[in-house]
């Protein structure tokens, strides 16, 4: 569907706006939901309802997934990190809503900083095309930044995050 809304988008940058719309997807509260392929792109061909649709429409492309193992295994690693995010599924609404806040930065950039159990998580995202920057007040171990899953750790202060972007932090507070 992305593809027939914009038919001029480049392969590299279609599937850079899925790793990034999936990341969306793990990265949120709530129950996450997935079409088996989804992962890396796999289309349905715009049909809407594909249950009973065919092989055409709903078998695995497995040579698909073995040429796009990049995007399987960043999104095997961010489900790994989901889990470890707990307060995605822990929390109730009203904690949520306490424990979490949303700072704007860049064109369309956002930071989404939740304090959880000692823990500060912050999940930077940027849609737009342009790199956005942003203060971090602390060092910060770097999990998750451009479609790579990394663990490193990141000195304090400004921190520029690639367009079609999501990166995520994660540190104990002391």
């Amino acid at each position: 569907i992305i593809k027939e809304k914009l038919p001029d988008l480049s392969e590299n940058l279609l599937l850079r706006r899925i790793m990034f719309i999936n990341a969306l997807i793990l990265l949120s509260y709530g129950v996450p939901f997935f079409h088996m392929g989804q992962e890396y792109g796999q289309t349905k061909y715009g049909h809407e309802n594909s249950y009973n649709a065919g092989d055409h429409y709903n078998m695995l492309d497995y040579q698909l997934r073995d040429s796009r193992i990049a995007m399987v295994d960043y999104f095997k690693e961010l489900t790994k990190l989901r889990k470890m995010m707990k307060f995605f599924f822990e929390l109730p609404k009203h904690e949520m809503l306490r424990q979490t806040t949303f700072e704007e930065f860049g064109v369309s950039a956002l930071k989404i900083t939740t304090i959880h159990k000692a823990i500060r998580y912050e999940v930077l995202i940027n849609p737009a095309l342009e790199a956005a920057t942003t203060m971090l007040h602390q060092s910060m171990p770097l999990f998750v930044e451009n479609g790579f899953v990394k663990r490193k750790n990141l000195v304090s202060g400004a921190f520029t995050l690639k367009g079609i972007s999501v990166a995520v932090f994660k540190t104990a507070l002391k």
